[in-house]
């Protein structure tokens, strides 16, 4: 009896050392759900290589508390302190997400800790770097959109944007804007995955997630857009994508009060 006792402790231990999850992922959804999350990534030479650290099925926090992202490169028998970043976490908040630029392939730890120095989570993932001649595969399709424009404007007429700004008011119009995308040949895409930021806690990164949203057009549309709207004044990130994920443009807009 004794040894079962012991056998369901272990169990429950074991279980909720592992119910936190690390993931490194080229995106994820508003409720901290990783999206295309791999053990494996592959990075490519002269580009920035930006993924997201996601830390998800986390014990809320009773406060707002500091955490530590840590990340060790594991060589044959030995490890290497790589690199660190301090994350802030919100009360209540139950995942949190960082992006991080990997620029060398190799092993790699990564775990999150608390200020008591306590592990809450850790992975380990394997980063590829690719060949040339994936990288110039890589390169031509996303060079196919160089000239991609993602213009901010009141409204569109006539397929052009009227009244275009980077800067705007949030009690203008209900703060509700067009977001207008157009290239000097066809989008090539059925699907637009757009991707929202906020600069929040840093000065340099837009390191808030806001949102992701999924727009259905026709492959050989040279123009469209969509209505958006933002609740909170600040600095805002939109990052474009096409069905394969391959990075169309960014534009950046700023919300005042």
């Amino acid at each position: 009896m004794k040894l079962f006792s012991a056998l369901i402790l272990c169990f429950a231990f074991v279980s909720n050392l592992f119910s936190q999850n690390i993931y490194v992922c080229t995106s994820y959804t508003e409720k901290g759900e990783p999206i295309s999350a791999s053990p494996r990534i592959t990075i490519y030479p002269q580009q920035l290589n930006n993924f997201y650290i996601l830390c998800g099925n986390l014990k809320p926090f009773d406060r707002d508390e500091t955490l530590f992202l840590f990340i060790d490169k594991i060589e044959k028998n030995s490890r290497t302190a790589f690199d660190s970043k301090v994350i802030t976490a919100e009360k209540s908040e139950t995942w949190i997400a960082c992006s991080y630029s990997f620029n060398e392939s190799g092993k790699y730890e990564i775990y999150l800790a608390n200020n008591n120095n306590k592990k809450l989570a850790s992975t380990v993932i394997t980063v590829w770097e690719s060949t040339k001649s994936d990288f110039e595969s890589v390169f031509a399709k996303s060079f196919y959109y160089a000239d991609t424009q993602i213009t901010f404007c009141k409204n569109v007429f006539l397929g052009k944007p009227v009244e275009p700004f980077t800067v705007r008011s949030i009690s203008a119009d209900g703060n509700s804007f067009c977001v207008f995308i157009e290239g000097n040949k066809p989008l090539n895409t059925k699907l637009l995955i757009l991707q929202v930021w906020r600069r929040k806690s840093n000065p340099v990164e837009y390191d808030e997630y806001i949102t992701t949203k999924k727009y259905l057009i026709t492959k050989d549309w040279k123009y469209t857009f969509f209505n958006f709207k933002l609740e909170k004044a600040g600095d805002y990130k939109f990052i474009l994508f096409n069905e394969r994920e391959i990075l169309i443009k960014s534009a950046y807009i700023t919300i005042t009060e």
